[in-house]
Order: structure tokens, then sequence, then C-alpha cells
């Protein structure tokens, strides 16, 4: 079948009147997310106490995008209105439009965007515990984008792989955070090369979930690789999320 082409029984999206290019952006975004919804959290981002009006202003002008595409049912709302979501065949027909007009690579962007915004919510360590329903809504999002673009995998979506799995490994999940961490190295080593300190980093937050499974037997072999590369890790202050702290950190601080 020829990219764009739809099939008869294929719900067709109607066109955007240009007063609404915001919403259309949306659409796209929404296209490229988890099909059983994006919490409502995710697209106006944290409610800061301190700045409630600010805040406020966030949440009204989602409502305000989100609004057409509810009208043209091209959205609805799930879990009380905390959800947004978007049928599994709209998505399709949405993105193979993106694809044809070549904005799907933006959209997949603007997703990791919001993604990256949300990632800052979320604590480290102990903390963690009290974030889990927010890490759960970060690790389905990031497999979904994860499957959509494989293998033509992003550095800035492999960052979320490993921050998901060191909040696994904070959680205590060693059954999910040891097998995205191995996932996320070997990706990271096919993106990127063994050598590139982002790789390295990879493999030691794997070392780090090691070792807190207690398997020391193959932490060992991995904090082993050298680290002279690797820039210093950001603090758990969280205020610079563009690399997740190391395993060999984890061990410092302990």
């Amino acid at each position: 079948m020829a990219p764009g082409h739809r099939p008869a029984h294929r719900p067709s999206p109607p066109r955007h009147r240009s007063g609404q290019p915001e919403s259309a952006q949306l659409l796209r975004m929404l296209s490229v997310l988890s099909p059983t919804g994006v919490p409502h959290t995710m697209l106006t981002g944290t409610a800061n106490p301190d700045q409630p009006l600010k805040a406020l202003a966030a949440v009204t002008a989602v409502q305000e995008r989100l609004a057409p595409l509810a009208d043209t049912s091209l959205v609805t709302f799930a879990e009380g209105r905390t959800t947004v979501v978007m049928h599994r065949l709209i998505q399709r027909v949405i993105r193979e439009r993106a694809t044809v007009d070549e904005t799907l690579p933006a959209a997949v962007d603007y997703a990791l965007d919001l993604l990256h915004g949300y990632n800052q919510q979320i604590p480290g360590g102990a903390h963690t515990w009290a974030a889990r329903t927010t890490v759960e809504a970060l690790l389905e999002q990031t497999d979904t984008l994860y499957t959509l673009t494989a293998p033509d995998l992003s550095s800035r979506l492999l960052t979320l792989r490993v921050w998901c799995g060191r909040y696994l490994t904070d959680l205590a999940d060693f059954t999910r955070a040891i097998p995205l961490l191995k996932q996320t190295l070997a990706d990271y080593e096919r993106v990127l090369g063994v050598d590139h300190p982002d790789t390295l980093n990879s493999r030691n937050n794997l070392a780090g979930a090691y070792q807190s499974a207690g398997d020391l037997d193959r932490a060992i072999p991995l904090y082993g690789v050298p680290l002279m590369n690797v820039s210093p890790a950001p603090n758990e202050d969280h205020l610079s999320r563009s690399r997740p702290l190391t395993g060999r950190d984890s061990v410092a601080s302990s």
C-alpha cells in the first residue's frame, strides 16, 4: 500500500483550519504516543504551588488546543477526563499523513520534549516510591516511542530509557530494570559506539542495577570499564536531566 493511501474502512481526520496550527501539532504528537492515552498532567506540566497563575494558564492553553480535536472526535477523554485518548486507527492515519508531509520527525521531537519535561517531575532515590504512577506513565510513553522509531533511535529517547531503568532500580523492580538497561546499553553501543560517554554512562547504570539486586558478579565487570570520558553526573536535585546518574555515582554515595 502506498504511503498515505487510506482504505475505505479507515477513519480520516479532517483537515485543520489554518487558525489552529497548535492543535494540529498536538494532534500529530498524540499520534506517536501511547494509544491507551496520555495523562492530562503530562500535557500541562507540573502545577507549581508557588506559581498558581502560571499553572492555570498552562492548563487553559492545553484545553483550548484539545477542544477542536475533541469536537471532531479525534480525541476522547477517559478516567474522569484525566487522560487524553486517540484511537489506534486515527493514530495510524495521522502518522501516515505526517510521513507523507515529512512532519513525523517533528512530531517525535515534540513528544520527546514533552517527556523530558515530564521527567523533571520525578524524584529519585527513596522518593521515587511516591511517584510510582508517574514513573509508569513515563515508561509507557517511552516504550511506545521506542517501538515506533526503532531501529532509528535518538539519543534523547535512549536517555529517557536509562532514566526509566534507574527509577525501576530505585523501586527495586529489578525484573524490569535490568532487561531495560541491558537493551538500552546495546542500543547505545549500536547508535553511538562502545566508547561514547553516554554509552559508558549507560553501562554503569546497568552495573548499578545489578549491584542493587545483589548480583556483584555481573556488576563488577561492568564497573571495570574506563570512565575517563564520562562527564560529571547531575545532582540528585534533578535540575539537569540531560544524563542519568551513573551506577558508579550511586556506589560513591552509598
